[in-house]
């Protein structure tokens, strides 16, 4: 016979049925939910498309490997970038022309230093308004003033600003190196020659210094883009762990170490980089991983 404790704890079935029902409906209702959200929440089902910001969390379900764009466009710029301006040969025609106009000074001024009737005073003053010389006064008197060079003296001055003329234009001329090959004259003249007409040989030569040398635009296109061109493909392998990041940013995969161009080039066997996670600012998942 049951003790009235006993009996104050025993159920009676009829009152174990709702009970046991709630508990059955709330698993259900928890495994259903556990399924959506799993469905809702897998890379493959994901209503994303390339360049949408990710929600949350997205793991890729299998290793893949593909190629990266990103990372293949940033080799190649450096590949191009790497390529130095292109010049032109120096040009013949500007040192024919500017041998010409040399020897159009020179014999303007040795038509001046033989005119009797122009007072010295006044063959100084001409001899500075040359524009092509920018002479100084003791230059000028030196050449047509009182006691000018003697003709032997000024022949060789003639003879020494054409071979220093001929030595700076037969280099390639830019005007980034102008004024470094102007004053590189100074240490390429005559040591026979005395101080002064070297001075003069140097001042008619440097003042007639030219650029030669031109920028070769398409030459220098077809070299960066051949460079381009010669670039490898990068490609990537993407384990399952590797994730984007929820958020108004994303991530993606970005290989560890990136390989410099002129390791690029170097190497004969494309290799295969290991990813690692860098935030970006826009879903980057290949296009095969995501359902439309």
């Amino acid at each position: 016979m049951a003790t009235p404790a006993t009996a104050d704890t025993q159920h009676t079935p009829g009152q174990l049925r709702p009970t046991l029902r709630l508990i059955l409906l709330s698993v259900a209702l928890w495994a259903v939910w556990a399924a959506a959200t799993l469905w809702l929440l897998s890379p493959e089902t994901l209503d994303k498309q390339v360049g949408d910001a990710a929600p949350f969390d997205v793991q890729a379900p299998r290793e893949f490997t593909y190629e990266s764009v990103y990372e293949t466009e940033i080799a190649r710029r450096a590949a191009a970038a790497a390529i130095s301006d292109i010049y032109t040969a120096p040009d013949p025609e500007v040192h024919r022309a500017q041998e010409r106009t040399l020897r159009q000074i020179t014999r303007y001024i040795t038509m001046l230093r033989n005119d009797t009737f122009i007072r010295p005073e006044r063959r100084i003053e001409m001899l500075l308004e040359i524009p092509q010389l920018e002479l100084d006064r003791q230059q000028a008197n030196s050449l047509g003033g009182v006691n000018p060079l003697g003709e032997t003296e000024w022949h060789a001055v003639q003879q020494e600003a054409l071979r220093l003329l001929e030595i700076g234009l037969r280099q390639p001329l830019r005007e980034a190196n102008l004024a470094d090959a102007r004053r590189s004259l100074e240490l390429l003249t005559s040591t026979g020659l005395p101080e002064q007409q070297s001075t003069l040989a140097v001042q008619l030569a440097e003042q007639l210094l030219r650029p030669n040398s031109y920028l070769d635009e398409q030459a220098t296109e077809t070299a960066r883009q051949a460079a381009r061109d010669a670039e490898r493909t990068f490609s990537l392998d993407a384990p399952t762990d590797d994730r984007t990041r929820p958020g108004s940013s994303s991530a993606t995969a970005s290989p560890t170490p990136v390989p410099s161009p002129d390791a690029a080039r170097s190497s004969a066997v494309p290799t295969t980089v290991t990813p690692r996670l860098t935030t970006r600012a826009l879903v980057t998942t290949p296009p095969w991983m995501i359902s439309r």
